[in-house]
């Protein structure tokens, strides 16, 4: 998987952490701020875009993920959108692979247009009785948070972000709508 770097002017300039014995801390400095995968498609989630967020270092280490769903194969017709924070619980480094393990502790979901809501609403997506187009929900504890504990190696090489884990996939509750 790729995900291609974003620019931000809180990035630093040199992002290749491919070098061998780059402290732990300083490959997480070195991942700050968002970085988005373009257009993709794939028979589980049809089409989507993917942004990742790092943020902190340390015990203070943050990640975000945003899959955004579309109707569309240019991804200009948005239908859903997903966000989960996840809670880091170590981070490990392997030569230029550092793995993590953390958990979700919290996952928003929107429709963005009245037919999900709508499709959501009919199936009481996650347990809930009342979607609308537009209004993100907490999912966190319902059955479309059904990830519990994940662990996934990402890398850097010549400033392109790699990660092992694609954790992008429609709640199972409304797959297929």
């Amino acid at each position: 998987m790729l995900l291609g770097a974003c620019t931000s002017s809180e990035q630093p300039t040199n992002l290749d952490s491919e070098v061998e014995g780059t402290s732990l801390e300083d490959f997480q400095k070195s991942l700050q701020g968002t970085w988005e995968r373009q257009c993709s498609y794939d028979s589980a989630n049809g089409y989507y875009k993917q942004a990742i967020a790092f943020a902190g270092s340390g015990g203070g280490f943050a990640i975000v993920t945003k899959d955004f769903f579309f109707s569309d194969s240019a991804c200009n017709f948005p239908t859903l959108d997903r966000i989960q924070s996840l809670t880091v619980f170590d981070m490990n480094a392997n030569g230029n692979l550092y793995t993590y393990t953390a958990t979700i502790s919290t996952q928003t979901i929107m429709p963005r247009t009245p037919a999900m809501a709508a499709s959501m609403t009919s199936v009481k997506a996650c347990g809930i009785n009342q979607w609308n187009a537009g209004v993100s929900l907490d999912t966190s504890s319902t059955s479309c948070n059904t990830m519990g504990s994940i662990s996934d190696t990402i890398s850097m090489v010549n400033g392109n972000l790699f990660r092992a884990l694609d954790e992008v996939k429609f709640p199972s509750v409304i797959s297929g709508t």
